[in-house]
């Protein structure tokens, strides 16, 4: 590694900065970025350009600028493109000043941003290298949006998280750094140079935003270009960093720049066992071209179009990339199954069968790390399917065959390969390759096929038999399996589809389980009801309510935030997800909000405020507070059945309500607030700071809908009806709870250009994450719900649709088939700042806490607050 990057060890002034452009065609926005850095209120400063073969007028540009300002310096070009890497490295030999400050040739840096960096490096000497927050902004430099960077220097350590143009460092951690290396030439130069540079120095970043990044198509190419590869040598990058620190010889030195795809392959990520699994499935979350997948899916038999449309769809739809589809296929069926996968966006191939079985050439095919097997009458695989695979695939690796409890590891024995019959299926155990299973009997039928069409002698599932030459008998015994479970199936059915709703209706059947120690038995026998049968038509009844413990996903540092809080709020709460809220919602995935906390109840030593989030989930508790620091916020929909919840409980308590029913004030009893419906403001997996520094999504799908099945209430029958009038008229791609379940919504609204966002009622202050999530997404939504919205977001930003007007699944058809959605990103951008950071709904209670913390309170009296129940 290159330990000295510039050419003289002493700066020629203790205060002069080094100020580094690369110029690469930006003859459009060159003077503006210069002019920013002339004027920079610290006048000590030279300004160094190197062109890179532009073929615009960005020279002529630079050197009129020159002509008027003898700081700017002009370093002499190679006159051909020779990429960033080594313009970076020159404009760093010729730099001579004590601090070493980078701009992007078509940003902006603010006039105090040289002078702000260079007072911090001065007074915390500890650091060698400071960056600042960014303004997103369009081609002409109108703001979109804006974030700042983590200052945890152990994170930059790690895995850097910052904008590398807005790097101020000094001279000493600049040589230290050395050079960019060019085997990063395809991208991610500068995260490297800063783990290099953190060997031995504390890079960190002040909030401040004093840098404009300017989003136009130029920067979005380059972005895209090459991007496999550079996320694969950004993880290797970080993986070298440990190994530097720890003593051993830097991995990235035997990297050759022309040989990245040989040496960074699927197989190499996934033979390393220092890397953690998330890394290895970041790195190869996309395919290399030509590259041997991480993993092959084996389907049996495809014969039916439809059948063959529905694993095309699902497999297009992935979110890792780095696997291969071999569809078994008998020669009658080829052509017709073949015209539908040529159509395919994932590598799906086709392997013809003339007779007998398909596992053995399905297996010889196969050219993955990894294999799955899977029957041809499985559902279309959810987006998350693949990298759920993948983690099985890697968690197999690693724990000696000790595999999650719904997947098998089947194991050819040694005496196997010795019997000379060494078939494909035994030369890949032979090469430690795990073929891994759903627990189903059908699957241990098809493995005792493949072995005997093999020859195989014995196949073992760890250390018991499941075959030895008697597959007759284990067929018969995963027969009986198979007819168990559907007779376990069945009774399920009669049960909670019929038995179960009639005593619930039944005026015996609720006296019986109304009594006490019935209770748990009627919240079961509700909870299975809705779960066999959400339609209404056969019994409206309760909605169970949630388990009173509630599991805490992300852990959360509740007594450093009770330490730095101003306000302290506990909270009691039916959700569920309360916790994982937190850590997505709130802007840096702490309990903490502008100065407030917000945390479990059990969790908060003497709260401020006490506040409940639609109903506690126990059945009575008692909170001692002052009456009006009783604070109720409700996400239901203002319907005449939730309104016992608007009206909150307790005497002098606030209730935050998007019921307009109820006065917006001062009450008799309490005190109402109208605000937009208190539920979870957006779902997707997605956090704070992620989502504000979020670059522009490349979208290539068009269209979906993200719902449940569910006909319990009227919204929802009216959703469904007009969900199966779509559904003959427009095509398009549907997720959800009784369709095609997801984990995360992301996964079903980021990939497409619009999605259609439809409210369970239609009421002022009541839109929900069905609008949010597509905003968030950058996805245009198609909308229908509350009434006033263009009041609360960009008419722009959506499309308003009347569900009554003959003509809307003409119009959802051709909008969604148009570039509109790209027009509009502007409008786009805007929502997603506003639900981010109006609507976001933890700084609303937050600024509306704030204010009532003005006013002195009552003396503190126990309340009592009881669990409510509704539809």
């Amino acid at each position: 590694m290159e330990t000295k990057a510039l050419l003289k060890d002493e700066a020629v002034s203790p205060t002069l900065v080094s100020v580094l452009i690369p110029v690469y065609n930006v003859e459009k926005y060159l003077e503006e970025t210069v002019r920013s850095i002339l004027n920079q209120s610290h006048r000590d400063l030279e300004i160094l350009l190197l062109d890179d073969g532009s073929t615009d007028g960005s020279m002529a540009v630079a050197s009129k600028l020159a002509a008027t300002d003898s700081r700017i310096v002009i370093l002499p070009s190679a006159g051909h493109n020779r990429g960033v890497v080594a313009t970076r490295n020159d404009l760093l030999r010729a730099a001579r000043g004590a601090y070493i400050a980078w701009n992007d040739s078509d940003d902006i840096s603010t006039p105090d941003r040289i002078a702000r960096q260079l007072d911090f490096l001065k007074k915390n000497p500890q650091f060698g290298a400071v960056g600042t927050g960014i303004v997103f902004a369009d081609e002409n430099l109108v703001p979109q949006s804006s974030t700042s960077y983590p200052a945890d220097p152990e994170r930059q350590r790690t895995d850097p998280y910052l904008c590398c143009a807005t790097i101020m460092a000094t001279r000493a951690a600049a040589q230290d750094a050395g050079l960019f290396r060019r085997v990063f030439r395809f991208g991610g130069e500068d995260g490297d140079w800063i783990l290099k540079m953190s060997d031995k120095h504390d890079v960190t970043n002040i909030p401040n935003a004093l840098y404009t990044y300017r989003r136009h198509p130029q920067s979005l190419t380059h972005n895209l270009q090459n991007w496999s590869l550079t996320v694969r040598i950004g993880v290797f990058a970080r993986y070298a960093a440990r190994l530097r620190r720890s003593g051993h010889a830097d991995p990235v030195d035997a990297l050759d720049d022309t040989r990245l795809p040989e040496q960074l392959n699927a197989w190499a990520f996934l033979d390393n066992t220092s890397l953690s699994h998330e890394e290895i499935l970041t790195a190869l979350s996309r395919r290399l071209d030509g590259e041997a997948p991480a993993l092959s899916i084996l389907h049996g038999f495809v014969a039916e179009d439809a059948e063959a449309r529905a694993i095309v769809s699902g497999y297009d739809r992935q979110t890792f990339h780095s696997f291969e589809v071999l569809l078994a296929v008998r020669q009658k069926d080829l052509p017709r199954i073949e015209a539908i996968v040529k159509r395919a966006q994932a590598d799906i191939r086709l392997v013809p069968i003339a007779e007998g079985a398909p596992w053995p050439a399905l297996i010889e095919a196969a050219r993955g790390r990894y294999l799955f097997m899977l029957s041809a009458d499985n559902k279309p695989p959810p987006p998350w399917a693949v990298h759920e695979f993948v983690s099985r695939c890697l968690q197999a690796r690693d724990n000696n065959a000790e595999l999650p409890r719904d997947c098998k590891r089947i194991e050819v024995t040694g005496e196997v390969l010795r019997a000379g019959k060494r078939h494909r299926l035994a030369m890949k155990a032979d090469e430690a390759k795990a073929l891994l299973l759903q627990p189903d009997g059908r699957h241990l039928g098809l493995i005792i096929e493949a072995a005997a069409e093999s020859g195989l002698a014995n196949v073992w599932h760890r250390t018991k038999v499941v075959y030895r030459n008697h597959g007759a008998i284990a067929v018969l015994e995963a027969t009986a399996r198979n007819l168990k479970l559907m007779a376990k199936r069945l009774a399920a059915r009669v049960i909670y589809k019929w038995l179960a709703p009639r005593i619930l209706k039944s005026d015996r059947g609720q006296a019986f389980l109304n009594l006490p120690p019935m209770r748990r038995l009627k919240d079961k026998l509700r909870t299975k009801v809705l779960q066999h049968s959400p339609d209404s038509s056969l019994v409206e009844i309760e909605a169970a309510p949630p388990p009173p413990v509630v599991p805490k996903t992300f852990p959360m540092d509740y007594a450093k935030a009770a330490a730095e809080a101003r306000i302290k709020v506990g909270v009691y709460e039916c959700w569920g997800d309360f916790v994982d809220s937190l850590h997505f919602m709130t802007p840096d995935g702490t309990p903490l909000v502008d100065g407030v906390m917000f945390a479990p109840m059990e969790e908060v030593e003497n709260p401020d405020f006490v506040l409940v989030l639609n109903t506690p989930a126990q059945e009575q508790v008692t909170a001692t507070i002052a009456p009006e620091r009783l604070w109720f916020a409700i996400g239901e929909p203002p319907t005449a059945i939730h309104r016992p919840l608007h009206r909150g409980q307790g005497t002098h308590s606030t209730i935050v309500t998007c019921d307009l029913s109820l006065p917006d004030g001062d009450a008799r009893e309490r005190r109402y607030i109208h605000a937009p419906v208190m539920t979870r403001t957006w779902h997707v997996k997605r956090q704070y700071r992620e989502l504000e520094a979020m670059e522009p999504l490349d979208k290539q799908k068009k269209l979906s809908w993200v719902t449940s099945n569910l006909r319990i209430l009227e919204g929802h029958r009216y959703r469904m009806q007009f969900l199966d009038k779509l559904r003959e008229r427009v095509d398009f791609d549907l997720f959800g709870r009784g369709f095609d379940p997801i984990d995360d919504k992301w996964d079903a609204i980021a990939p497409y250009r619009y999605s259609i966002a439809f409210e369970n009622v239609a009421a002022p202050l009541y839109f929900t994450e069905k609008l949010m999530d597509c905003f968030v997404c950058q996805t245009m939504p198609f909308y229908f719900g509350d009434p006033e919205i263009e009041k609360r977001f960009p008419p722009k930003s959506m499309i308003r649709i009347d569900p009554e007007d003959p003509k809307v699944f003409d119009m959802i058809r051709d909008i969604s088939a148009s570039e509109l959605w790209k027009e509009r990103q502007g409008d786009i951008a805007e929502a997603r700042e506003l639900v981010l950071k109006k609507y976001n709904m933890y700084r609303v209670l937050a600024d509306r806490i704030r204010e009532a913390a003005l006013v002195p309170p009552r003396e503190a009296t126990a309340l009592q607050i009881k669990r409510q129940t509704v539809l």
